[in-house]
This record gives structure tokens, C-alpha cells and sequence, in this order.
């Protein structure tokens, strides 16, 4: 079992971790808990949903240069692509941005949406 030192908020919802203990004068809301308390798995869990929700974030980010690709292929006549090829990259954006709204679920999911087709093409 390990000893974890934090600060939890009013809602008792731990806000910050300490590496130790912390010397006196300790801040309000300091507590000392071991690593099966229930704060410290949600802590843990809300944590690992910030991460997922940053690589959408980036994920989502990486796709503007597709998109600018492909109006700029459509605006020149040179996109091959058809109606449901940018419907599917489409829908694969709403999904990302979906992720960047949603309330953390139970289970963090362990990958993304994939991509319908490469980035950049």
C-alpha cells in the first residue's frame, strides 16, 4: 500500500498530488489517504479521460490540413474522392469532437476513432 498526499477540494474530490509530506503550515483541504482510496482511483481515472480527450484535441487539430486539402482538390477539379470518401472523413471529425464534449464515461476507451483514410492525403 502506498501513502498518497494531496489536496482535496470541497466537493472531496482530490485537486493535487505531493511527491511527500508536506510541512506545517499545510494547505487547506490537505490529506493523507492510502492508494485504494475510491478519491484517488477517480483522481486517476479523470486523469487518464483529460489525456484521451487531448489526443482528440490534437487528433482533431491534424485534420484541417486534410480538409484544406480536399476543398482545395474539389475547388481545382483534381479530387478523386467521392461524396461518401469525404462524408466518412467528415463524420470521423464529429466523432473526435464528440470525445472533447462528452462526460467521462466509466471506462476510458484505449484508442481513438480511426481515420477513414490517411492524414494529409
Amino acid at each position: 500500500m502506498t501513502t498518497i498526499y494531496a489536496i482535496v477540494n470541497s466537493n472531496n474530490q482530490i485537486i493535487t498530488l505531493f511527491g511527500g509530506p508536506q510541512n506545517p503550515p499545510t494547505p487547506t483541504g490537505y490529506t493523507v489517504m492510502d492508494d485504494t482510496d475510491a478519491r484517488y482511483a477517480a483522481y486517476l481515472i479523470a486523469q487518464q479521460w483529460q489525456a484521451y480527450q487531448a489526443q482528440a484535441r490534437q487528433a482533431l487539430a491534424s485534420t484541417d490540413i486534410t480538409v484544406t486539402r480536399i476543398t482545395e482538390g474539389v475547388v481545382k477539379g483534381t479530387c478523386a474522392l467521392t461524396n461518401a470518401d469525404v462524408g466518412a472523413y467528415m463524420n470521423y471529425r464529429e466523432a473526435l469532437r464528440a470525445i472533447l464534449v462528452e462526460a467521462q464515461p466509466a471506462t476510458i476507451p484505449t484508442s481513438l476513432p480511426t481515420a477513414p483514410f490517411p492524414a494529409g492525403t
